[in-house]
């Protein structure tokens, strides 16, 4: 029912927010290790001061660009049957998104529904929201295998694979809006902008790392993509750390040296795993903002009853 909500008790509120931070402790450990896996391999010595600059603002524009997932989670609540509003899906979703590099690849969508459940939503609509993002994010990734048709056959022109991306997106949109309504809708469109961004921000580090514009710059990002969706189906990898890297060099093999697409693989994780963190931070402070609020409101729930 359309803004159902869960009756939580004190004591099991107090439980999950202990177990929210118990998670969110090793989910901060865990990513300052991979950032300091990835900068021992970086190679420092050529990186300009410009350089590191541009990729701090990739940083950010990547922190923002995890809003539409935030968005596009809110709608798939919606979709399920829970109606919340749009601060409270941005800041469940920036916590628990960065247990994503926890080993085992699931801790972020339970520290998801613990979080929603502690906020009042109800488990059976957080539990269908996350099978339906599953979908739906592999679904809009995959739409971007269009992208690397030219790489097995080269006389596919670049921009004829574009087209079919962008076609593609439209048509299940458009799809899915007669289906299952606009907010099924919303979401595939927030999640297949989303992954434009993340190529974009791969191909313009590859742009650095080689100082020039890769020749197959919409091929190199749908591989990019086509990368992430490995990463996202295989099991226990830790934010397909690994996978990723593999399906790349499997793609890109021909068109770039493996010794600039490794180091741009590296530069792109410094950059994702601190966008990453940034939208943690930000998200925490509106948990810091909402706690501050509630809390006064409980006591004197508390006093009246």
């Amino acid at each position: 029912m359309p803004g159902a909500t869960t009756i939580m008790t004190p004591v099991s509120r107090r439980w999950l927010e202990r177990a929210g931070i118990v998670l969110t402790i090793l989910s901060v450990g865990f990513v300052a290790a991979r950032l300091r896996d990835a900068w021992l391999a970086v190679d420092l010595a050529h990186i300009s001061f410009r350089t590191w600059i541009a990729l701090c603002g990739l940083a950010c524009l990547y922190a923002l660009a995890n809003l539409l997932l935030a968005l596009a989670w809110r709608h798939l609540l919606a979709l399920s049957g829970s109606t919340v509003p749009r601060s409270i899906a941005i800041r469940i979703y920036g916590i628990s998104q960065i247990a994503k590099y926890v080993p085992g690849n699931i801790f972020h969508l339970a520290g998801r529904q613990a979080l929603g459940i502690a906020d009042g939503i109800p488990g059976y609509h957080l539990a269908k929201a996350t099978l339906w993002e599953i979908g739906s994010l592999a679904c809009a990734a995959g739409m971007f295998a269009w992208l690397v048709i030219p790489v097995l056959l080269p006389t596919v022109p670049v921009a004829v694979a574009a087209l079919l991306v962008a076609a593609t997106v439209a048509a299940v949109a458009a799809a899915l809006r007669k289906t299952l309504g606009p907010h099924a809708a919303a979401t595939i469109c927030n999640q297949a902008l989303f992954h434009a961004i993340a190529a974009t921000i791969f191909v313009i580090v590859l742009a650095m790392k080689e100082a020039h514009i890769p020749p197959n710059a919409a091929v190199t990002g749908g591989a990019y993509v086509l990368a992430w969706l490995a990463g996202l189906v295989m099991p226990g990898a830790p934010a397909g750390l690994g996978v990723r890297e593999a399906v790349l060099l499997l793609l890109l093999h021909d068109s770039t040296a493996a010794g600039d697409l490794m180091g741009t693989v590296l530069l792109g994780r410094l950059v994702t795993i601190a966008g990453d963190t940034l939208y943690f931070l930000g998200a925490a402070r509106l948990q810091r903002r909402y706690r501050a609020i509630s809390l006064p409101a409980r006591s004197n729930a508390a006093s009246h009853d």
